[in-house]
């Protein structure tokens, strides 16, 4: 029941947050590309990188942290399907040299954000 608890604490502080994000950004279209997903998707890659990295390090402990930050607030804030879609919109609205850019900058920026935020927690 603690488990469920803490992903479900997590999942509204992350849904909340990537509300928020996405009310901001909403007026910033600068190139088309879809700014709020691929800053919660950034921002979500480096948060899952170094709480994995601390609780690789802290062992069973930091359980909790990785089902509060990884799972819930990390599973609600990040999105691959509104990415994919909005990829989708791209395509059909024949940007592709922004899907390509936006799906370049998603995966390469996540893979070294996640990568950054599990060295810095060492």
């Amino acid at each position: 029941m603690k488990a469920i608890l803490l992903v479900g604490a997590g999942g509204f502080f992350g849904a909340i947050s990537r509300f928020l994000i996405g009310k901001w950004l909403h007026t910033y279209t600068l190139f088309y590309i879809p700014w709020a997903t691929l800053l919660v998707n950034l921002v979500g890659s480096f948060l899952i990188g170094f709480t994995l990295g601390i609780v690789s390090q802290n062992g069973v402990a930091s359980d909790n942290y990785k089902l509060f930050i990884v799972t819930g607030f990390c599973g609600a804030f990040t999105t691959f399907s509104t990415f994919s879609f909005e990829n989708l919109i791209l395509i059909k609205d024949q940007n592709y040299s922004i899907a390509a850019i936006y799906t370049l900058v998603s995966f390469i920026g996540g893979l070294l954000l996640a990568w950054g935020g599990f060295e810095l927690s060492k």
